[in-house]
């Protein structure tokens, strides 16, 4: 199981047609087979599972659309991909966001 998390900044989706792009990024992300887990409107970040083969297709297009976001909206979406296992044990993440994380597959 791999985990995708992606954030934007909340300035940036002042710009509306960028916002809608973004939203639309995201509904394409779940049809193409992650999970949304966890989504804060806070901080813009989304959480979503998926499983290790549409990783590489999965990286990719949040590649593309980062580049989309750079050149055309002048605006940064960010994106990583993560085990549980790095999630876990990088010491990057907080241990709430690691209960949380469970509580939300366990949903």
């Amino acid at each position: 199981m791999f985990y995708l998390i992606t954030q934007v900044f909340l300035e940036d989706l002042e710009n509306q047609d960028f916002a809608q792009q973004v939203s639309s990024f995201h509904e394409k992300l779940v049809q193409e087979g992650c999970r949304l887990l966890i989504h804060s409107d806070r901080l813009e970040t989304f959480v979503y599972s998926l499983q290790e083969e549409k990783e590489p297709e999965l990286r990719k297009l949040c590649k593309s659309f980062s580049q989309y976001s750079k050149q055309v909206a002048q605006a940064d979406f960010l994106f990583d991909f993560f085990t549980r296992e790095e999630i876990e044990n990088s010491g990057h993440f907080e241990k709430e966001f690691i209960a949380a994380l469970t509580r939300a597959e366990e949903r």
